[in-house]
């Protein structure tokens, strides 16, 4: 294939989103950070206008011409799980954006995470604003736990911590479930998050100016309140968080194939979003979980969690480069850190 041809990749999250620009080598030239893309939370039609925002800003930054056309673009969206989205995505595309790339590839942001750091299958667990976990298996195959959204899931997310902390909260000053731990500080930390003065004003903010990303903004105090200050709830707030993430892994793994846990370092689970920060708050909750349902299910023996060193939006280069029959060389081994390795 030529060298003047050029691929791009966009991982899309919910509240922001990140664009890569390769060549043929798989040389990055250019990447930018954008906003949001998640359809369910701004539509379609806003989703591909921020899209070709920055498709422009990585041509313009690689000092490519404006009106040059890529060979490829591979959209790896949160909200894009669903095959109906994705073939809607493409028929728009197709009508209003086709001059912006000859071929394109469509997938929710997990599948993107993965192919960053291997084509040979595993599972992807994202826990940042929203949460999702995502099986590929060896043969193609696919399965998932999660990725729902706000009101029926993202457990184990930013937001499902910030609204466990704030429930906790409101429920022990009800009498109606008591928090063994002292609230005093989670309860100082939404009222300084929130710039209010009692719970009543919180929910303004819970319901009329509902923001899912400022709700989730609240774990970054719950983050400081675990780790500069040992707090006992912020900490069992992260122990909770972590066993309701392994329980994601627990309830794909009937639909893990064999070839995947043989391989000598376990089962890969790629970790992706800000939550795998705070690892040494999770692992506790984590591996207890993990533990104690494959002491039944026998399934899964060992585990290696992997972290992207780099972002997921080259998985989406890839995946796109591959519509069009061109294999982008990767170094998987230098785009991830081993989290953890251990076994069940």
């Amino acid at each position: 294939m030529s060298e003047n041809v050029y691929f791009a990749g966009i991982e899309g999250g919910a509240t922001q989103s990140k664009a890569i620009l390769l060549d043929a080598n798989g040389k990055i030239l250019a990447e930018t950070d954008g906003p949001g893309t998640n359809q369910y939370l701004i539509g379609l039609d806003e989703c591909l206008k921020r899209v070709e925002c920055m498709i422009s800003e990585i041509k313009e930054k690689a000092g490519l011409k404006s009106d040059l056309k890529l060979k490829s673009l591979g959209l790896s969206l949160s909200g894009g799980d669903e095959l109906e989205i994705q073939q809607e995505l493409k028929s728009r595309f197709t009508k209003n954006y086709s001059h912006l790339s000859e071929g394109l590839y469509c997938c929710s942001d997990t599948e993107c995470a993965f192919y960053t750091v291997s084509d040979k299958g595993g599972v992807i667990l994202i826990a940042g604003t929203g949460s999702n976990c995502q099986l590929i298996n060896s043969d193609g195959s696919q399965h998932r736990c999660g990725g729902w959204g706000h009101l029926i899931g993202d457990e184990g997310s930013a937001y499902w911590i910030s609204l466990l902390a704030i429930k906790t909260i409101y429920d022990h000053e009800d009498n109606f479930v008591l928090c063994p731990y002292d609230i005093s500080y989670i309860k100082e930390a939404i009222f300084r998050h929130f710039k209010i003065s009692n719970k009543a004003q919180l929910l303004d903010y819970l319901y009329p100016k509902f923001e899912k990303a400022n709700i989730a903004r609240l774990c970054l105090e719950i983050v400081k309140g675990a780790n500069d200050h040992k707090d006992a709830l912020c900490l069992d707030l992260f122990k909770e968080c972590g066993k309701i993430l392994a329980a994601h892994v627990n309830a794909i793994g009937p639909k893990i194939n064999k070839d995947l846990l043989k391989c000598s370092d376990g089962l890969q689970i790629v970790c992706v979003g800000s939550i795998w920060k705070s690892w040494k708050f999770l692992e506790e909750g984590f591996v207890a979980e993990l533990r104690s349902v494959q002491s039944k299910q026998q399934i899964i023996s060992k585990v290696s969690m992997l972290q992207l060193k780099v972002s997921g939006a080259i998985g989406a280069a890839y995946l796109g480069a591959k519509t069009v029959g061109h294999l982008l060389p990767l170094d998987y081994k230098t785009n991830a850190n081993t989290l953890s390795n251990f076994t069940i």
